[in-house]
């Protein structure tokens, strides 16, 4: 099954590197913690931004990293300009 991906050619990498420094992990750390269900190299691509996020792998590196998926998601969609809607 193809991924969905939230963003792609964007600079959602810089966020998911920022957060993994934040917490003080190698990449390495990062897969260990979410038990081989993402990739280093991935993960790597991603943070250079030279491939796309899935839902997947944001909602497993929102665990990792101790943050709230759906505030890793907005931080990640106001890169592309989306705005919240009004409740």
């Amino acid at each position: 099954m193809t991924p969905c991906y939230i963003i792609r050619d964007m600079d959602a990498g810089s966020i998911l590197r920022k957060l993994r420094l934040k917490n003080g992990l190698t990449l390495q750390e990062v897969v260990d913690m979410a038990r081989g269900q993402i990739d280093k190299t991935t993960l790597s691509r991603v943070e250079r931004n030279e491939r796309g996020v899935s839902l997947k792998t944001a909602f497993l590196l929102s665990q990792v990293y101790g943050e709230d998926f759906e505030t890793l998601a907005r931080r990640i969609l106001q890169l592309q300009g989306v705005k919240s809607a009004k409740k």
